[in-house]
């Protein structure tokens, strides 16, 4: 049994990190590459943004390989970046060709891995 065929010019996971930044400039927020990258992890720390589609999604996805995944993506133009004068993280932002591929994704369901309990590593006794 052959895979669907990839109709995007990117691959799947590069269209989830650009949807991701999607989500995020509709809530208002421009993220960093460290916050698409946990965002979608599913990492505690952008709790904030657990209702978003993409939250979670490639729970398997290590950020160094994430951050070098928006790098290239700037590369082929899909994303953009930009940093105000007094901080000196930058801030992710689409281009029309992201956009598209973006919105194209979000139309769509994004399967989602759930995050299993964390192990208890020490039983109090009574």
């Amino acid at each position: 049994m052959r895979g669907k065929k990839n109709l995007l010019p990117c691959s799947i996971r590069e269209a989830k990190c650009l949807a991701a930044v999607k989500e995020c400039a509709l809530s208002g927020k421009d993220p960093s590459a460290l916050a698409v990258a946990l965002l979608l992890r599913g990492d505690d720390q952008v709790a904030a943004c657990a209702n978003f589609k993409t939250f979670g999604c490639l729970s398997s996805l290590s950020i160094r390989k994430a951050k070098t995944m928006m790098t290239l993506l700037q590369k082929k133009r899909m994303l953009s970046s930009y940093a105000p004068p007094p901080y000196l993280e930058r801030y992710l932002i689409l281009t029309d060709e992201g956009e598209a591929i973006a919105a194209k994704i979000l139309s769509k369901n994004i399967r989602k891995n759930e995050k299993k309990p964390a192990k208890t590593l020490f039983n109090e006794r009574k």
